[in-house]
């Protein structure tokens, strides 16, 4: 039984950051119930990729969820919406405001609904402000805004290609999901629900939160290090003789050199004028790295990794995509874990790696059709077959 069994959560929302909060809630043991229009639905189930018959993207961010479609914009189906959430737990939306209060979902209304609701939005800029209310994706508001476009990269470089989709999302709805545990806990000791708020800027302000403090504090801007140019050399990246890159986390520099001088056979470097010392290396750092990146071209990566593991040196290589899903940490530890979805058959997802040993969450389904569960939710709130037919026929439900 997952820690959060008998917490009922009623999702609106699209694409990644609040759908993904709502999926770890769910992975945690809560029922989480997906409000969808009924023409379309959320827009990701349309986001298919070759041979798949369920959106990778839909898929991922949905799993374990229930399905109810219901067109909000009529007064019947604000009915039935008000009537699912004066019980639930959490309401959890990415909607714009004006949107949300159109319908009447806003958190005025729906905390006169339920007094104890938590209520949980998710915004791009934040809920005040001058640009409170501006959409956008996290490529824009978390990557671009939040600092990463400007810092990463080379030195005179154009900017580094924008992050894998739902990068910030993905941080993003880990905060999400943490404001609404918190105000759960909040109104297990007082009975008061309340309102959380998370968004992409202010996501991507707290994920860049060493640059910004150094900004607060001295008035700098962080250039573009670059790798001949890195303040300690020891830690950055090289690559292999076999076309392998990998970074080396010597943060540590002094610590570490004598060993990384004996993993390299270059013991003749230990005490060497020009690099023995922290601040000599930095002082020649270009004519240091190009040494290094000469010697790590002389091994292959798996010559390198024995030598790193045996000296104790702190390093990783880089993997694409593929390798990281077959890895066999990843598997270990069941950050990649298999279902049997009814559609796919046995398939593989990713999982929240957030795991408790005495109740461990679980992703016991996958993502659900499009109203999939419309009957079985009215049906539950005491509507009979024939309400849920004239529903139908009104086109209030799917």
């Amino acid at each position: 039984m997952g820690p959060l069994e008998g917490i009922k959560v009623v999702e609106l929302a699209t694409w990644i950051l609040a759908p993904a909060a709502a999926a770890i809630l769910a992975e945690m043991g809560a029922e989480v119930i997906k409000m969808e229009e009924p023409v379309g639905g959320d827009p990701s189930r349309g986001l298919s990729i070759g041979p798949v018959k369920v959106a990778p993207l839909f898929l991922l961010e949905n799993r374990n969820k229930k399905s109810v479609a219901i067109n909000l914009a009529t007064e019947k189906g604000g009915e039935i919406a008000h009537r699912l959430l004066a019980s639930a737990d959490v309401f959890l939306s990415n909607m714009p405001e004006e949107v949300l209060t159109k319908l009447g979902m806003d958190y005025e209304t729906l905390s006169r609904v339920n007094p104890r609701l938590i209520y949980a939005s998710a915004t791009a800029y934040g809920p005040r402000g001058p640009e409170a209310g501006r959409r956008n994706f996290d490529t824009a508001a978390f990557w671009t805004r939040g600092g990463f476009m400007h810092y990463l990269g080379e030195p005179d470089s154009d900017p580094p290609a924008q992050q894998v989709g739902g990068f910030g999302d993905h941080v993003g709805c880990v905060h999400i999901a943490l404001g609404v545990m918190s105000a759960l806990y909040h109104r297990e000791r007082t009975g008061v629900g309340q309102r959380v708020d998370v968004s992409l800027l202010g996501t991507g302000v707290w994920t860049s939160g060493l640059p910004v403090q150094l900004a607060l504090l001295f008035g700098i801007s962080l250039p573009r290090g670059g790798r001949k140019a890195a303040i300690n050399p020891l830690y950055s990246n090289y690559c292999s003789k076999d076309g392998k890159w990998f970074q080396l986390a010597l943060l540590q520099s002094e610590r570490y050199w004598p060993d990384l001088c004996r993993a390299m056979d270059r013991e003749d470097l230990i005490d060497d004028p020009r690099y023995g010392a922290p601040g000599k290396r930095t002082e020649n750092v270009a004519d240091f790295v190009a040494l290094l990146d000469e010697t790590f071209a002389t091994r292959t990566m798996d010559e390198w990794a024995e030598r790193f593991e045996r000296h104790g040196l702190l390093w990783d290589r880089s993997r694409d995509f593929l390798e990281i899903a077959n890895d066999p940490q990843v598997v270990a530890n069941d950050y990649v874990v298999e279902i049997d979805d009814p559609a796919l058959g046995p398939t593989k997802l990713v999982a929240f790696p957030v795991q408790l040993e005495k109740s461990k969450g679980s992703i016991r389904a996958g993502a659900p059709e499009h109203g999939q569960h419309t009957e079985e939710i009215l049906l539950g709130m005491g509507y009979s077959w024939d309400d849920i037919a004239r529903l139908k026929d009104e086109k209030v439900i799917l």
